[in-house]
């Protein structure tokens, strides 16, 4: 998912922020335009650009990526970094250059840039682990600081400050324009909303075509309809270990998934439990959460309770402290796995029934195609992976891999 983020929120912004570089002029130069559209050419005005991509990007893509515990703090560090970004390359360039008047042409290279970092670091933040109560307090205050300047530092902008100075007019905020017509037919406004609603519903799309289609399962060669499966008997609610967070409890408990995935799984005796999200190939290898508090179903597998074999992976080795499979290394055979599916209702039991260390590249690498594979022909299988090992700068990576493998309880 990191990519698809990164390549979709790069061309929204830039898209977005370059549409409402002309939006206050069509306006008439209306003031409540002004809040969110260029009204001149300073530096502020074009980094003020960047944070109204990035705030329509935000109402198109919570749905999808707001349940991520990290999500606030990743979007705030994306507010941060065009303010910091374009006025360093801006003035860094003719300063280095010695340039009375900026290039346009890169100029617009360092808006592009400025929206690319802004998705490298919303991207970046949301695989790092949960990091609690100091992000969200940073989230705040950069959100409230950014928020605060962008609301008001058009209409209220800095005197004799370079940052909001245009250079063509030598003039501060709406002064700028201040000799064009300011009134507005309603009209206008309408198709700029209307505009600014599609927009940000092409994001909310693509953000929506890179997900998992409803109703159906990857599969190699294709696609097919997600097969129907018998309900098992009512297993009772997924037992919740004590060592999970009152948080991790909270997104729990109101994340959702499409009725045939799986939604959460519990090994309650090693203390695991959390939310199950749906990966598929990256890079030609199983794909992983990019959050370490989930566990991944690879769609390329089974669903739980089918014949054939589940695949499920989630990060581990005890790099950060907190990744959901830190625990699996002390997993036995005849260990239970509780898994809830999306309806949340339908459960599935499993019992472990081998657990393997693979020394990581081409041993583990070769044994992929039997984690793939059912215990038995025919027989409902999981297979759980994870890192574990010490990490080898090396190999920039964990020295082994874990399989534990389980199968359905009748």
């Amino acid at each position: 998912m990191f990519w698809q983020i990164v390549i979709i929120e790069s061309i929204a912004v830039t898209v977005i922020g370059s549409l409402f570089h002309f939006v206050y002029n069509f306006s008439g130069c209306n003031k409540f335009v002004a809040l969110f559209a260029a009204v001149n050419e300073s530096t502020w005005e074009h980094i003020k650009l960047v944070l109204t991509g990035l705030f329509i990007c935000t109402l198109a893509d919570i749905w999808f990526l707001g349940a991520n515990p990290n999500y606030w703090l990743a979007r705030s560090l994306s507010f941060a970094v065009p303010v910091i970004v374009i006025p360093a390359l801006f003035y860094g360039y003719r300063s280095l250059l010695k340039l009375k008047k900026p290039i346009l042409p890169v100029d617009i290279v360092i808006f592009v840039i400025a929206a690319v970092a802004s998705a490298f670091a919303f991207a970046g933040a949301l695989q790092l682990p949960e990091v609690g109560a100091l992000g969200g307090v940073i989230s705040v205050i950069v959100s409230v600081v950014v928020l605060a300047a962008y609301l008001l530092l058009t209409h209220f902008p800095l005197k004799n400050n370079f940052l909001f100075k245009d250079p063509i007019t030598g003039k501060y905020g709406m002064e700028a324009r201040s000799g064009r017509k300011k009134e507005v037919g309603v009209g206008r406004l309408v198709i700029l909303g209307v505009a600014t609603v599609l927009v940000g519903g092409a994001v909310a799309l693509a953000y929506k075509l890179t997900e998992q289609p409803a109703g159906t399962i990857i599969v190699e060669g294709g696609e097919v309809q997600a097969p129907e499966v018998e309900t098992p008997e009512d297993v009772g609610a997924l037992e919740i270990p004590d060592n999970i967070s009152g948080q991790e409890r909270e997104l729990a408990k109101n994340y959702h998934v499409e009725s045939y995935l799986p939604r959460l799984l519990s090994i309650p005796r090693l203390g695991i439990y959390g939310r199950v999200t749906v990966v598929g190939k990256e890079n030609g290898a199983v794909g992983s959460p990019s959050d370490y508090r989930m566990m991944a179903w690879y769609n390329r597998s089974a669903l739980p309770g089918q014949s054939g074999a589940s695949l499920i992976d989630g990060h581990g080795g005890d790099y950060y402290g907190n990744e959901i499979f830190n625990e699996l290394v002390d997993a036995q055979v005849g260990d239970e796995i509780f898994i809830e599916m999306g309806d949340e209702e339908t459960r599935y039991v499993y019992k472990i029934v081998e657990v393997l260390w693979k020394r990581a590249g081409t041993e583990a690498n070769n044994y992929m195609s039997t984690a793939l594979r059912p215990v038995a022909s025919g027989e409902p299988t999981l297979t759980l992976i994870t890192c574990a090992g010490d990490y080898s700068i090396s190999i920039g990576t964990f020295t082994h891999r874990i399989f534990v493998r389980a199968v359905l309880e009748k």
